[in-house]
C-alpha cells in the first residue's frame, strides 16, 4: 500500500508507522483522509509549535465549573480540534500568533467548542459544525464568565450577552 501526499510519496517511516497505527485502530475508508491528515501532521517534522508568548498561553489556561479553557499551542492540536469539531479552523494555521489566538474549551468528554480571540476581543465562539456557541446556553455562559474573569471584551455574535447569569467558579 503507497499512500499518497500532495506531490510526492510518505515517507517510509511515516508509512510504517501510519500503516502499523491503521492497522490497529481500524480506521473506516470514509475516515481515512482525516485520519491520515492528523497522523502526518503529529510527525515531529511536520508540527510545530505556534508563535504566541508564554504570558498569553498562561493566561488563558483557565479551569471554571468542570470545562477547560486552554489555548492551541501546537498545529497537531489544530488539527485534531478542526476534526473533531469538524471545522475549518486547521486553515488558521499561518494565523495564530501573538495578536490571534484559538482557545479550546473541553470537558472530560472532549472538545465542545473553539473561540477565535484577537487583540483581547472575541470575535468568533463556535460549537461542532461552526454552529454558533449562543445555541447552547451554558457554553455561551460559559464563555461570558471567562471573558469577564480574564477581562475579555466580546465582539460576535455568536455569544448573546442578555440574559447572562454569571457561573460560580467555585461550583
Amino acid at each position: 500500500l503507497i499512500l499518497p501526499y500532495k506531490n510526492g510519496y510518505l515517507s517510509t517511516v511515516c508509512c510504517d508507522i501510519a500503516l502499523n497505527k491503521l492497522e490497529q485502530e481500524n480506521i473506516t475508508f470514509s475516515k481515512l483522509h482525516n485520519w491520515l491528515s492528523l497522523e502526518i501532521a503529529r510527525q515531529p517534522e511536520k508540527d510545530f509549535n505556534f508563535d504566541i508568548a508564554t504570558n498569553i498561553i498562561d493566561k488563558y489556561d483557565v479551569d471554571i465549573k468542570k470545562y477547560h479553557f486552554s489555548c492551541v499551542k501546537k498545529y497537531s492540536n489544530l488539527k485534531e480540534i478542526a476534526y473533531l469539531l469538524n471545522n475549518c479552523s486547521a486553515g488558521y494555521k499561518n494565523l495564530i500568533s501573538d495578536r490571534l489566538q484559538l482557545i479550546a474549551i473541553a470537558d472530560d468528554e472532549g472538545v465542545k467548542a473553539l473561540i477565535e480571540i484577537q487583540n483581547n476581543y472575541i470575535v468568533q465562539a463556535k460549537l461542532y459544525n461552526n454552529v454558533p456557541a449562543n445555541k447552547n446556553s451554558f457554553i455561551n455562559n460559559l464563555i461570558i464568565t471567562f471573558a469577564k474573569e480574564i477581562g475579555l471584551k466580546i465582539n460576535t455574535s455568536d455569544v448573546i450577552i442578555n440574559n447572562f447569569s454569571l457561573l460560580n467558579k467555585a461550583s
